[in-house]
């Protein structure tokens, strides 16, 4: 391998942090910004039912994205006076450059008029049918039927229950063995038998022992008014997490009388996440992905739910993304004291490794064909912090301090028309919410990238570098849902494959040719179906370690051409209305 596009051979890397944010962007001194304007609209059966409520009702949605632009535009704007003013520093936190105007080519970017919203869509279609099966939708029906009855009650008055779908799904990791996912009614937690904390798991010892974050659920922590059946046992939960819960649950004849009594009208999703990946964008949304399969299993829409967090870990860079379930922050266990709570509607999420983010790259195989389960978590990810999810088609611009929309391509809003936007992701030493003073697979010359793409790059292409640590994860999020290419070295950043435009692209930079990484944002962007490839450095010389971690020169010649053949790619899909429904 000569440092052209990396062949898909299996490995046993890791996505290591490298948490990721909005580019403001100054360019030639004046603020641009461009934004994602078209209504979202389901595009499955399953996200009109399961996507957040704004996609079922097509007034509603309307009315919400009009809303969401209003408050989108307003962030953005104050945010780049803020900059211009030199209250908010930009220079440590992106490098930006643009092929202006003064180009030959054409500008690449079609004017999408006549727009109309995308034709609602069957759940399977043919072209990921096998893939819905393996990895959608499809394989959380398929686990869901093997729900069998762990506690039932035939008291009426005070009925609780507990229902799980204890299975093996294959392409998972056998430590994560077995998965379950359990709902339960009228359950009772008693905090006072779970006060105590640990940092290691019970009946996972040594793994993870980062920090006292979790409980130890000691006998009648979780209280059930029902009778344990046959098909209960310690056996049927992950050894992370689930299993140290259901460890502390004792059936008893009735319920203790609760100090706490969570809202009734809603189901709660309890979530257990591990320990520093709430603070890591790859793991962070692995956990959530888990959190909005579990309302499809248990046929909830997302408005019906709220998340009870029961560890207890610091508050993390994506804590705004609970949002999605029922609109509301996600409300901390450790919040409640030493008391007995009540929870009458109640999820026990399966564990953030237990979704198909962390699946084995030994079973893997080319599935390029858009999940629809991804393609709605993104939507309803977008939608719960107030982004638009679709297609960009206005230009909206920041001009001596005046803020301008307009679909006018000839329109002087005092910079270019901008047509294809290419983000890079740097990473860089940051102490933000964890400790990373050292950070691997940092790109060793970053301008020299920069400047080699904006070269190449056809006219009206604006080329960005972000160090996003530095970015609230909702500018993050409108960055990349207005990119056309993610480019980066591997790392959790690379995560932000799900929230890309469905015609996008990925390109993963490797630091050696000779290291296996685990190909897991592969795997993120097969299943949503973008484009994506693979560039490794051929040339150990070039990769170098010192105390604030490593870095690779990478040949930014090469990058730079595999770049601009893919955005060629990129440009033709999202003309064809790839992901608009219009394709």
């Amino acid at each position: 391998i000569t440092g052209m596009p990396f062949s898909d051979t299996s490995s046993s890397g890791s996505c290591l942090p490298a948490i990721t944010g909005l580019c403001i962007l100054t360019v030639f001194g004046v603020v641009v910004l461009i934004s994602t304007l078209q209504p979202p609209v389901p595009t499955s059966s399953v996200a009109h039912i399961h996507s957040y409520p704004a996609f079922r009702d097509g007034g509603n949605a309307v009315q919400g994205e009009a809303l969401a632009r209003s408050n989108s535009a307003k962030k953005l704007v104050d945010s780049i006076l803020r900059i211009k003013q030199g209250t908010l520093k930009s220079d440590t936190s992106i490098l930006v450059s643009k092929a202006l105007q003064d180009k030959d080519e054409p500008s690449t970017r079609k004017q999408n008029e006549g727009f109309r919203p995308p034709i609602v869509e069957s759940l399977f279609h043919p072209g990921n049918k096998r893939c819905d099966r393996e990895f959608g939708y499809e394989s959380l029906v398929a686990w869901n039927e093997t729900t069998a009855a762990f506690c039932s009650s035939s008291n009426s008055a005070q009925r609780s229950s507990l229902y799980c779908a204890s299975t093996v799904v294959p392409f998972l990791r056998m430590a994560t063995r077995p998965h379950a996912f359990c709902t339960s009614e009228n359950l009772v937690l008693d905090l006072s038998l779970a006060s105590e904390k640990a940092a290691c798991l019970k009946h996972r010892p040594g793994y993870k022992c980062d920090s006292a974050d979790f409980r130890m659920y000691r006998s009648g922590a979780l209280q059930l008014a029902c009778q344990l059946t046959p098909n209960f046992g310690l056996n049927k939960f992950p050894a992370d997490h689930l299993r140290d819960i259901f460890d502390g649950l004792r059936a008893v004849d009735s319920l203790p009388r609760a100090d706490v009594q969570l809202d009734e009208q809603i189901t709660w999703l309890l979530v257990t996440r591990e320990n520093g990946e709430y603070a890591n964008l790859f793991h962070a949304m692995s956990d959530v992905v888990s959190a909005f399969g579990a309302t499809f299993m248990a046929g909830l829409s997302l408005d019906q739910t709220r998340v009870l967090l029961l560890d207890s870990h610091s508050p993390g860079p994506y804590d705004d993304v609970w949002l999605m379930f029922g609109g509301k922050p996600a409300l901390r266990l450790d919040s409640l004291g030493n008391k007995r709570v009540h929870i009458k509607h109640a999820v026990f999420v399966p564990p953030g490794y237990s979704n198909l983010l962390l699946a084995v790259d030994d079973v893997f195989h080319s599935c390029d064909a858009e999940l629809d389960l991804l393609k709605d978590f993104r939507s309803a990810t977008l939608s719960a912090l107030h982004i638009s999810p679709s297609l960009r088609t206005d230009v909206e611009c920041v001009a001596d301090g005046e803020f301008i929309t307009t679909q006018d391509p000839e329109a002087d809003c005092g910079v270019s028309q901008i047509d294809n936007v290419i983000t890079v992701i740097a990473r860089r030493p940051y102490n933000k919410f964890v400790q990373h003073s050292f950070i691997g697979r940092m790109i060793g010359n970053e301008e020299q990238l920069l400047r080699t793409m904006t070269a190449a790059a056809p006219a009206n292409t604006l080329v960005l570098m972000v160090d996003m640590a530095q970015i609230s994860f909702a500018d993050q999020l409108r960055l990349v849902a207005q990119s056309d290419l993610l480019v980066g070295m591997h790392g959790a950043g690379l995560a932000h494959g799900l929230f890309l435009p469905s015609y996008a692209g990925v390109l993963e930079l490797l630091p050696r040719f000779d290291t296996d990484f685990w190909k897991c944002h592969q795997f993120i962007a097969g299943w949503r179906g973008l484009v994506r490839e693979r560039w490794a450095n051929s040339d150990i010389s070039k990769f170098s370690q010192d105390s604030s971690g490593d870095s690779t020169i990478v040949d930014s010649k090469q990058v730079a051409d595999i770049s601009m053949r893919m955005l060629q790619t990129v440009v033709q899909r999202r003309e064809d209305g790839v992901g608009s429904g219009l394709a």
